[in-house]
């Protein structure tokens, strides 16, 4: 795979949502190096993430996922600015019938916060989600005082279904999560 050159592109009013193949591997590593304060809430990484050769591998394996259908990581750049990335959104654990369901996870780079370009990136792969990849339910996890995270779930229509004691290893250790979800009937016809 890794001699394939392609992209899939999505763009909305200001935004375009990259998956990335491994030519892309130094713009990537940028992005977690000028944002390693998302560690705060991110599971915890190794210091191999911030190589590389990590990134390059990573890219390659969400790639091969991506034509496969089973996760989609989608890169975020601004329409007026396509070298550098601003964030990124994840659909991840991508589960067919009987579950039609995924989780979702994002971020924005520190420096482009407060743009709406969470929103309108996330809101954009929701509805690529039901539309496009035919799932019924979008699964996100956020800690329980990202205040900034959970006003944008609710805003989008993810509703809070409960509470993850002890649910990931964030900065040395577990920390507790709320779970939200969005959900759309289906015809089932379409599974």
């Amino acid at each position: 795979m890794s001699n394939i050159i392609m992209y899939y592109t999505y763009n909305t009013d200001r935004l375009s949502l990259k998956i990335l193949n491994t030519d892309a591997a130094e713009q990537v590593l940028e992005f977690y190096l000028e944002n390693k304060e998302l560690e705060a809430f991110e599971a915890t990484r190794s210091e191999q993430f911030y190589t590389r050769e990590y990134q390059r591998l990573a890219l390659e394996y969400e790639f091969d996922q991506a034509c496969a259908g089973r996760m989609f990581r989608f890169w975020i750049y601004e329409k007026c600015n396509k070298e550098k990335i601003i964030g990124t959104v994840s659909v991840r654990n991508i589960l067919r019938a009987p579950y039609t369901k995924c989780e979702i996870g994002y971020k924005i780079h520190k420096d482009f916060r407060r743009r709406g370009y969470a929103r309108e990136s996330l809101a954009f792969v929701r509805d690529l989600v039901f539309d496009d990849v035919k799932l019924h339910r979008i699964e996100a996890t956020t800690l329980i005082d990202n205040t900034a995270s959970i006003k944008l779930l609710e805003s989008l229509g993810f509703v809070r279904e409960g509470y993850l004691h002890n649910y990931i290893e964030v900065a040395g250790a577990y920390r507790d999560h709320l779970l939200f979800a969005a959900t759309m009937l289906l015809d089932t016809a379409d599974l």
